[in-house]
């Protein structure tokens, strides 16, 4: 059912300047859906088509419209929210089959890269990560840009895109690295897991609030899993506390 909604009010702006305007009232929010695993996924809401209109004296006169959107992001290779990796398309409503608008993604750091990183539009078949790809849009309905997902690797963050027919519309995105994590192996000694290749200074010192870092030894990171940093120390030995550097990639 397709319903007029006027928001009262408006907000005064003035020339070059921009204001964001609430839809939250007049929408509902997304629909939730728990499949046979027992997972829950969201829906992305509502679709919002927008017509701006100006005040002259007395009158209105239009202005522009858009396609908005109000909601949350879908699910996307079982995760959804900040850590989903998802960038949403938002066409516009002049692209066709024969005057299409284009996508293009950098992605960083070479390291990611290297470790596996792609892109692609929802319904492809591969990721990519070839710094020539650029993908068409001849479609003017909304649909996503999926990140491949890498061990040790957080995904880029979630963001919406507008495409115009006829244009490449690029960006630089950036996977992250985990947070390292110190872990103690009793039957071997002190170990960290992270993202592979990152390098990382190991410091200690006798108290956890006062006194200096000493450095210990430094090491890379080289595989997913558990990475020996230092050996068990002696029998009745002194009592450290240790920390991991960042020293970079």
């Amino acid at each position: 059912m397709l319903t007029n909604y006027y928001l009262d009010d408006p907000a005064t702006v003035m020339p070059g300047t921009t204001t964001n305007i609430s839809i939250s009232g007049v929408c509902p929010g997304p629909n939730y859906v728990i499949d046979s695993y027992g997972n829950t996924n969201s829906g992305f809401g509502w679709g919002v088509y927008v017509v701006l209109e100006e005040q002259f004296s007395a009158n209105w006169f239009f202005m522009d419209n858009d396609l908005l959107f109000y909601g949350q992001w879908p699910t996307i290779a079982g995760t959804e929210g900040v850590n989903g990796g998802v960038i949403r398309l938002n066409p516009s409503q002049l692209i066709t089959a024969s005057d299409p608008g284009y996508v293009q993604f950098q992605l960083e750091p070479p390291a990611a890269v290297a470790a596996g990183a792609g892109w692609k539009l929802e319904g492809d078949s591969a990721y990519s990560s070839a710094t020539n790809y650029i993908r068409a849009v001849t479609t003017t309905n909304a649909f996503t840009v999926e990140f491949k997902p890498i061990p040790g690797w957080n995904l880029p963050t979630n963001q919406m895109m507008t495409v115009l027919p006829g244009q490449i519309n690029s960006q630089t995105v950036f996977y992250t690295v985990t947070n390292p994590v110190l872990v103690a192996d009793n039957s071997i000694g002190l170990g960290i897991t992270g993202t592979t290749d990152t390098v990382y200074q190991i410091q200690r010192r006798t108290s956890l609030t006062s006194g200096s870092w000493l450095s210990v030894s430094t090491n890379t990171i080289n595989s997913n899993g558990f990475n020996l940093v230092l050996p068990n120390p002696a029998t009745n030995g002194n009592a450290f506390f240790y920390r991991a550097v960042w020293l970079g990639q």
